[in-house]
């Protein structure tokens, strides 16, 4: 018999964050009834470039399943507790809120560290008849990970997707401090006074890689070649291979590359031998305000179009300086500044080190 801890896959797939602050312990499910007085919460897709999934929680307190999902683990999810409603964009999504709350763990032979066990030992004959479970530690019910025997999958073998991994990005979800200082958020733009990478002729791959729109290209990537698009202007340390995209040299401080890899994926490529770095941001994230932005009217067809004025969620950036926004993920990236050590932001980290060929520009607000 083996037992698994369920874990989010948010690197990779869609999930779900709550709109409102208010309702951040609608979510903190502890193997209680809700059905009674349940009222689904307003929730978003965080990152809508990632892959659609089948789970969409960002926590481990509360499994939420996509109606796919919902209906091939239908008889799991109702033995193990209650089903609760959450409609997101014309589509009935669920909350399972376990009540089989099993006291089966072997506290004495378990490891536990400050908070969390660290090594799980279980009594095998209380987990016989066990499906998904919820742990109880001896009246203390401090963890509450999901439990499942096996990999769930869909009629047909297909598995779901979402929740096959352990989320590594460490996030700043609601949980922004207030009154310490003002948000700033930077426009990257390709300083005119430096020379660009331009992608080589009669390359056979086309232009289709260099469409950075925040999605991931690693698994299809081939290192290009590429050439400097103007030679009478100055040599930089930063190139924009596209809009969304940076390009440095292997020299590059650690310090500043350091920011590429929290806020997306490293790509190679080749100019005269040397190995470059791309910065492929992925941080493509749901911050926003649409209601409050000042866009751009066509009124040729009556739609929105650029963005005059910008205005965000301040609960809703990430830790990683460097991201994007779905809006306008192909035609900039972004870098917010807050009021943290000026060596945590990537702005700050440019300048120390001097780099040019970039500017940082001021969102409007």
């Amino acid at each position: 018999m083996k037992v698994y801890r369920i874990r989010p896959d948010v690197n990779r797939y869609q999930y779900f964050l709550l709109a409102r602050e208010e309702d951040l312990s609608k979510l903190g499910m502890e193997c209680v009834p809700r059905a009674a007085d349940w009222t689904p919460p307003p929730v978003y897709v965080y990152e809508p470039k990632h892959a659609v999934g089948d789970f969409y929680n960002f926590g481990a307190a509360a499994l939420i399943t996509s109606p796919r999902a919902t209906e091939v683990l239908r008889t799991h999810l109702e033995q193990a507790g209650e089903l609760l409603p959450l409609p997101y964009q014309g589509e009935d999504f669920t909350v399972l809120n376990i009540l089989a709350c099993v006291d089966c763990l072997d506290c004495a032979a378990s490891v536990k560290k400050p908070g969390l066990y660290e090594t799980y030992v279980f009594h095998p004959e209380k987990l016989a008849r066990v499906q998904i479970d919820g742990l109880q530690d001896s009246g203390d019910a401090q963890e509450r990970d999901f439990r499942r025997r096996g990999v769930a999958r869909a009629r047909g073998g297909v598995p779901l997707r979402g929740r096959v991994g352990r989320a590594q990005r460490a996030c700043l979800h609601g949980s922004m401090e207030r009154g310490a200082g003002v948000v700033k958020v930077y426009r990257i733009r390709r300083d005119p006074r430096y020379q660009a990478l331009a992608l080589n002729e009669g390359h056979e791959g086309g232009p289709a890689p260099l469409v950075f729109d925040g999605s991931s290209l690693a698994e299809r990537w081939t290192p290009l070649a590429v050439s400097i698009d103007d030679r009478r202007l100055e040599v930089g340390d930063v190139w924009c291979l596209t809009a969304g995209a940076l390009v440095v040299a292997p020299e590059t401080p650690d310090y500043v590359t350091g920011f590429f890899e929290m806020a997306g994926e490293t790509l190679r490529l080749l100019y005269q031998g040397r190995a470059l770095t791309v910065c492929n941001v992925t941080e493509c994230i749901n911050c926003l305000d649409g209601e409050n932005t000042q866009w751009e009217d066509d009124h040729g067809t009556g739609q929105r179009g650029g963005i005059v004025r910008y205005a965000f969620h301040p609960n809703r950036f990430s830790a990683s300086s460097l991201f994007k926004i779905p809006e306008t993920a192909e035609d900039e990236m972004l870098v917010v500044e807050r009021w943290r050590d000026p060596e945590d932001e990537f702005k700050s980290a440019v300048e120390e080190a001097g780099l040019r060929g970039i500017l940082a520009r001021l969102s409007p607000f």
